[in-house]
């Protein structure tokens, strides 16, 4: 069996408007125990684009003086994320969905550059019909008619 390489688009995601999907999003813990809502998005493959594949991660933390969660910024992603405004959702509600991410990178006090979402946007190649939940565990469930038989 032979292989071909592919182009290694690692590192740094270059400034610009990105279509992706949102994978995961969830209330947890970081390592030290803080709580935190992970956001988990994949840049997607059904777009001609670079870094296709690619997943940006985004975490919003609790204000330190009021112990609240940036309900904002949060809602402003679900609206970018076809949720109407003012309307109540919950954060399950936003796995799947599409949005746009407008990519730069940050340089942060440390000195390293990261990838950041500077904003977000509707997505202009529409959503994507059928995504496979994420589970609790971290898995995506996959049926049975969704995995291509044909290689075996």
């Amino acid at each position: 069996m032979g292989f071909r390489s592919v182009e290694n688009n690692g590192g740094l995601i270059a400034e610009g408007d990105y279509e992706a999907i949102c994978l995961f999003a969830r209330e947890g813990e970081t390592k030290g125990g803080y709580p935190v809502i992970k956001f988990d998005f994949k840049i997607r493959t059904d777009v001609e684009q670079k870094y296709q594949n690619k997943h940006v991660f985004k975490n919003f933390y609790k204000d330190d003086s009021t112990g609240e969660w940036p309900l904002d910024k949060i809602g402003k992603y679900a609206n970018s994320m076809g949720i109407p405004k003012d309307e109540l959702f919950e954060l399950s509600d936003l796995e799947g969905k599409c949005l746009i991410l407008h990519m730069k990178p940050y340089k942060g006090q440390d000195g390293v550059e990261r990838d950041s979402i500077f904003w977000t946007a509707p997505t202009k190649a529409g959503q994507i019909e059928t995504v496979s939940p994420v589970r609790e565990d971290g898995f995506i469930q996959v049926d049975s008619d969704e995995v291509p038989w044909d290689f075996v």
